[in-house]
C-alpha cells in the first residue's frame, strides 16, 4: 500500500497513525520556503502497537510503501521486531542498495513518480526471491492476514505442525508481535479502513466484514489499541485530516 503524508506549509500536518502491522519503507523529504528540495533520505517507518498522532515537521513529505512484515525479511533483509514503535528512521546501508532509481529520482520527482519508482524497486527486490517462505511464522501471517485474523494461536500452530510455545516465539522474533497481536491489528485496520469510505459508517456491518464475532467484539478491541470506541477513533482521524486540509 503507497501513502503519502503531505505537510508543505509551514503549519505541518497532523494524522492519528492506526496501530498495524507493517513497516514502511519510504523517502522523507524536507523543502526550503520556495518549495525546492533541501535534503531527501531513505527511511524505515515501523509498525506502531497503539494508535497515537502523528505529527510532520513543517515544510516536509514522507513517500511510503507498506511491505509485509515476513516479506520485508525475507527479500530486504529488514528485521519488523527492530522497528517497531519506530517513526521515520534512515535505513541500513545494506538495503539501499535495492533502491538507487528512488533515490535519485527524490530530489527532483513529483510524489506520485517517487511512489511509483519505490514500488518498482520493491518488485525487482522481490523478483530476485522465492514469494512464498517456508517458514512457520511467515506462513501463520499469510493465514491471519487471508482470514482477517481468525484463526486461533493454537489452530495454526496445529495445522504448522509446531507447538504454540513455538509459532509466539518465533513470530515475536521475527515479526514484533504475537499472532494474537498480528490478528488485532488487522482486524482495526480493516475496520477503519472500511469506514473511512462512508460519512455514514454502518459499524455492525463493518464488524462482520473486518472478521469480528460482533460489534462488542470490535469495540473492546479498537479500546485497547486506541484507547477509543470505533466511532470516536473514526471521529478523532476526521478532525486531524480537516485540521491538516485547512492547515494548508
Amino acid at each position: 500500500m503507497l501513502w503519502i503524508h503531505d505537510a508543505k506549509t509551514d503549519a505541518g500536518s497532523a494524522q492519528l497513525v492506526m496501530p498495524h502491522c507493517e513497516s514502511s519503507i519510504g523517502v522523507q523529504r524536507f523543502f526550503d520556503p520556495n518549495g525546492n528540495t533541501e535534503q531527501a533520505r531513505l527511511v524505515v517507518c515501523g509498525a506502531y502497537g497503539r494508535a497515537k498522532p502523528y505529527f510532520a515537521p513543517p515544510r516536509s513529505e514522507l513517500i511510503a510503501v507498506r511491505v509485509k512484515p515476513e516479506l520485508a525479511e525475507q527479500f530486504l533483509s529488514l528485521k519488523p521486531a527492530e522497528y517497531a514503535d519506530h517513526g521515520a528512521v534512515d535505513v541500513e546501508h545494506s538495503v539501499t542498495k535495492f533502491f538507487d532509481r528512488t533515490r535519485r529520482s527524490a530530489a527532483s520527482a513529483t510524489a506520485s513518480q517517487v511512489g511509483r519508482q519505490l514500488i518498482e524497486d520493491l518488485e525487482c527486490a522481490a523478483a530476485a526471491f522465492q514469494p512464498e517462505s517456508g517458514k512457520c511464522e511467515h506462513i501463520a501471517a499469510r493465514m491471519l492476514r487471508r482470514t482477517n485474523g481468525r484463526p486461533s494461536v493454537a489452530s495454526l500452530a496445529n495445522r504448522l505442525d509446531v507447538s504454540e510455545r513455538t509459532l509466539r516465539r518465533r513470530f515475536i522474533a521475527v515479526l514484533g508481535m504475537s499472532p494474537k497481536t498480528f490478528a488485532r491489528r488487522l482486524r482495526v485496520t480493516g475496520a477503519l479502513l472500511r469506514a473511512e469510505k462512508s460519512s455514514n459508517p454502518n459499524w455492525a456491518q463493518i464488524a462482520h466484514a473486518a472478521g469480528y464475532h460482533d460489534q462488542s467484539h470490535m469495540i473492546a478491541d479498537f479500546k485497547l489499541q486506541t484507547g477509543m470506541t470505533p466511532g470516536e477513533t473514526y471521529a478523532y482521524r476526521k478532525s486531524l485530516s480537516d485540521f491538516s486540509n485547512t492547515a494548508s
